[in-house]
């Protein structure tokens, strides 16, 4: 079953989430740019000019996938911490 924020079925193929495969082939300062551009990108949409023709659900849904790019963000900086 798709869950969008935590693993939405478009972004997984053979059973592998696509952002571990563009950490794998990208590296991990490319994959960190990318979770921060996302967390940008989640943040707009909940809440830029065009939110209030969003409805609730979808502005939480947006600042829940948000908070999973930040949190792949975190697990890429404590995977290099030594």
């Amino acid at each position: 079953m798709s869950d969008p924020v935590n693993h939405p079925n478009h972004y997984v193929v053979g059973g592998v989430e696509l952002f571990d495969i563009l950490r794998t082939v990208n590296g991990d300062e490319s994959a960190f740019g990318f979770a921060l551009g996302n967390v940008w990108k989640y943040c707009w949409r909940a809440t830029g000019p065009n939110a209030k023709h969003a409805d609730q659900d979808k502005q939480i849904e947006d600042l829940r996938k948000a908070a999973k790019y930040i949190e792949f963000a975190i697990e890429i900086l404590e995977a290099n911490d030594g």
